[in-house]
């Protein structure tokens, strides 16, 4: 997996100051995944904060506060638009599902689940 950030403006995401980090909660119980989004976002711009499971992603969501919250679609314990609408009942982050899933609507789905 390469991940590329282009372009950004940093005052989109963190309400702190211009050195301040950006915060990113991944949730995804494969370990691999979250070490590869970790170790491509820091260090620099981005804090990454893990989760391996969505009772853990929950927790660390309302202990961090984080900018943004990136989130398998297909989880191993809840469906990942289930998940969605479970931060948004406390939490105003940005939510990035990650998919392989090609299913027709899933898009539309994800968007009106917040």
């Amino acid at each position: 997996m390469q991940l590329s950030i282009f372009h950004y403006h940093q005052n989109q995401f963190s309400s702190g100051g211009a050195n301040a980090l950006i915060r990113i909660l991944v949730v995804d119980d494969a370990h691999e995944t979250t070490h590869i989004l970790k170790s491509s976002l820091e260090p620099g711009v981005f804090e990454v904060v893990e989760a391996h499971s969505v009772e853990q992603g929950l927790a660390q969501a309302r202990r961090v506060d984080p900018d943004m919250i990136v989130v398998d679609l297909v989880a191993a314990e809840m469906d990942g638009l289930v998940v969605c609408r479970e931060f948004r009942r406390f939490s105003k982050s940005l939510i990035l599902l990650l998919s392989a899933n090609g299913k027709p609507g899933i898009t539309e789905r994800a968007l009106n689940d917040g």
